[in-house]
């Protein structure tokens, strides 16, 4: 229960901080919403928003992951390696040989 409590910990204050860094930094690098000229005009104000798309979260989680199992000296369970293994496919947009032969993701 305290490995849980830890990483949750771990990975609420990363994503909170983490968050307007990595707006930052995806408004520097130009990641910003694309609007159809087609749309609606509301949509105009969104030109430039930043897309992140979770990645903040994605990344604190196994942070936050690690970093409780190391700070409560719980061991890495089977399935907290093939979730971190895994993860290419929600990053990535391809999944590795690994998501395709345990969840049957077939693209």
């Amino acid at each position: 229960m305290r490995t849980i409590i830890v990483s949750a910990g771990v990975a609420l204050l990363l994503a909170l901080f983490g968050t307007p860094l990595a707006i930052r930094v995806f408004s520097r690098r130009g990641y910003g919403q694309l609007i159809r000229e087609e749309g609606p005009a509301a949509h105009a104000t969104k030109r430039g928003t930043p897309t992140m798309g979770g990645t903040v979260i994605v990344i604190a989680t196994l942070i936050g992951y690690v970093v409780g199992h190391l700070l409560t000296s719980d061991a890495i369970t089977t399935s907290g390696v093939l979730v971190r293994r895994c993860r290419s496919c929600g990053t990535s947009g391809r999944p590795s040989a690994c998501c395709r032969s345990c969840c049957g993701s077939s693209s």
